[in-house]
C-alpha cells in the first residue's frame, strides 16, 4: 500500500543534522526497550560467533574483540581473518554469521515496528506486540537482508578474491607485504567501496518499508530505490554524520578492549565489546525509522505540491 499523499506530514521532514538528532532523541527515551529487543540478542549472537572464532585463534582477540560480530561488516572482514583455517571451519563460521544476520533481520524488524509506533506517538509502542508483528513479515525481512548482503558481497568479491589470493601466496605474511598487497589493490578497492556505499544508501529504508507498508521483498527494494531517488546526498549525509558520532565511540571502546587485554585481564575485553553490542547496535534501526518517515513525507509533499 503506497500512500505518499497520506504520509506528507511536515513534522517528520528534517535536515541531515535533524535525522541524527531525532534518532538520538527517539532512542534515548526508550533505550531500555531497544536494548531488550535487539541489544541483548546482538550481544549473545555476536558472543557465540566470536567464541567460535577466537577458540581457534585466541591471540587475535585483542585486535578484533569489539569489532567482530554478526553484521555485514564483520562477515566481510571475517573472510580475511579466516586465512589459514580449515575449509570446513570457514564454511561453518560464515554459515553461523549468515544465520545471525537472518535472525537479526527479524528482531531488527521488531525494533523498527516499535520505533515507528513510538515516533508517531510517544505514548505508543508495545515491545510484546512488535516481534509477532515482525514475524508476520519475516519472509520479506529475511529475503531483503540476504539480497542486500549478497549484492554487497558480489560487489566486493573481486577485491576479496584478489586479497585472498595474494595473502595465500604470501602466507605466512609479513606486515609490510600485506600493506603492499592493499596498496596494489587500492583502485579496485575504492571503486568497490563507492559502489557498496551507493547501494547501501539507496536501499537503506528497505526494512522499514516492509514493516510500514507490508510490501513484498522485491517491491520493498524497488520502493526504497524510489524513495531515495534524488535524496542520495541527504540520506548519505545522515548516515555519515551518525557514523562520525558513533564511530569514535566504538573505536575508543575497541582501544579500551586492547588496553585491558594487555594490561588487566583477557576476560575484561568483553566489557567494551558488550557496550557496543548492547547500546550502539540498536541505534541503526531507530535511524532507519527516522529516515523513512522523512523520505516518505518529502515524497508525499512533493506529490501533493505537483497536484496543486
Amino acid at each position: 500500500m503506497v500512500v505518499d499523499s497520506l504520509d506528507s506530514d511536515v513534522r517528520y521532514i528534517t535536515g541531515v543534522t535533524g535525522l541524527v538528532s531525532k534518532t538520538v532523541s527517539l532512542y534515548s527515551r526508550r533505550v531500555g526497550v531497544y536494548v531488550a529487543i535487539v541489544g541483548f540478542l546482538q550481544l549473545i549472537l555476536g558472543f557465540i560467533v566470536d567464541l567460535v572464532f577466537f577458540s581457534q585463534q585466541p591471540l587475535i582477540r585483542p585486535l578484533s574483540s569489539a569489532a567482530m560480530g554478526i553484521d555485514l561488516f564483520s562477515l566481510l572482514t571475517s573472510s580475511l581473518n579466516l586465512i589459514g583455517f580449515p575449509n570446513s571451519f570457514i564454511m561453518f563460521y560464515l554459515g553461523l554469521s549468515i544465520a545471525g544476520i537472518v535472525i537479526m533481520a527479524l528482531f531488527g524488524g521488531a525494533a523498527i515496528k516499535y520505533a515507528l509506533d513510538n515516533y508517531e506517538d510517544p505514548l505508543k509502542g508495545n515491545p510484546r506486540e512488535s516481534l509477532p508483528f515482525a514475524t508476520s513479515r519475516a519472509s520479506a525481512l529475511i529475503t531483503t537482508q540476504l539480497v542486500i548482503t549478497s549484492m554487497i558481497l558480489l560487489i566486493v568479491s573481486p577485491v576479496l578474491i584478489a586479497l585472498l589470493y595474494e595473502v595465500v601466496m604470501l602466507y605466512p605474511i609479513s606486515p609490510y607485504a600485506y600493506i603492499d598487497v592493499i596498496m596494489t589493490s587500492m583502485p579496485v578497492l575504492l571503486t568497490c567501496l563507492v559502489l557498496v556505499i551507493y547501494v547501501s544508501v539507496r536501499l537503506a529504508p528497505t526494512s522499514v518499508i516492509i514493516i510500514a507498508e507490508d510490501l513484498s521483498a522485491y517491491d520493498s527494494l524497488k520502493r526504497a530505490w524510489v524513495l531515495t531517488s534524488g535524496k542520495f546526498w541527504h540520506t548519505f549525509g545522515g548516515i555519515f554524520l551518525l557514523m562520525m558520532i558513533l564511530g569514535p565511540i566504538a573505536a575508543a571502546l575497541s582501544f579500551l578492549g586492547l588496553v585491558t587485554y594487555f594490561g588487566i585481564s583477557v576476560w575484561l575485553t568483553i566489557v567494551p565489546a558488550s557496550i557496543i553490542q548492547l547500546f550502539l547496535s540498536p541505534i541503526s534501526y531507530v535511524f532507519q525509522t527516522v529516515l523513512y518517515k522523512d523520505l516518505i513525507s518529502r515524497k508525499g509533499l512533493q506529490a501533493g505540491s505537483w497536484w496543486q
